[in-house]
């Protein structure tokens, strides 16, 4: 019984996280009209070992995306870690990150 009351409490603490986190960053309905939707994959990677051709087919289908600069925005904003974002590496918007700290 202890388990399930534990395991309730964690999920009520994650709804809350979501919860809050949907409200701060509720204007994101831009992301339907990327021109990335369905290619996750190739996008939003969850570790280091991207290649340089990912990131250049990454890159490539960005050019023309009509909410690239919101993206970039997002990612910048909510420190995106992983993949391509706004057309832009995670060393791209690390450089990005560091003109605006100077």
């Amino acid at each position: 019984m202890e388990d399930r009351g534990l395991n309730k409490k964690k999920g009520e603490a994650k709804m809350e996280i979501v919860e809050t986190w949907s409200l701060r960053y509720r204007h994101f309905n831009w992301m339907e009209f990327a021109n990335c939707v369905g290619q996750t994959e190739l996008f939003f990677v969850e570790s280091r070992g991207y290649s340089g051709a990912q990131y250049s087919k990454a890159k490539e289908i960005c050019h023309t995306c009509p909410v690239k600069s919101e993206c970039l925005k997002f990612a910048l904003e909510n420190s995106m870690e992983f993949g391509v974002w706004g057309g832009k590496t995670p060393a791209e918007r690390d450089r990005i990150l560091a003109r605006r700290r100077k």
